[in-house]
């Protein structure tokens, strides 16, 4: 009974680990649109056990905190950002490829 038990935790596991590859592709898609609920888990258990995959959302989530907030601020003209729409656009193209990219 104990072998099957055993067995039946490793199968879980083996369905639900991510691999610190797949783990930091799920966190910069996380930014940019809502996570199935499978890969929300699957996510969370690699973040558990995962100190370096926690690490980077940490940090990439910070990145993602201080350009909305200088984005918000050269919008309110508080800073001058001399970026212009079509730069702005170009860097979001390459950006959401990159994210496709690493979804296949």
């Amino acid at each position: 009974m104990k072998k099957k038990t055993e067995h039946t935790i490793n199968q879980l596991m083996n369905r639900t680990m991510l691999s610190c590859e797949d783990a930091t592709c799920l966190i910069s898609r996380k930014i940019h649109e809502k996570l199935t609920v499978k890969d929300r888990i699957k996510l969370t258990f690699h973040l558990w056990s995962c100190k370096f995959c926690s690490r980077f959302e940490r940090q990439i989530n910070y990145l993602n905190r201080v350009i909305r907030h200088l984005k918000r601020d050269a919008d309110n003209g508080v800073i001058n950002f001399p970026m212009t729409e079509d730069i702005r656009a170009q860097i979001d193209e390459k950006l959401r490829d990159e994210i496709s990219r690493n979804q296949k």
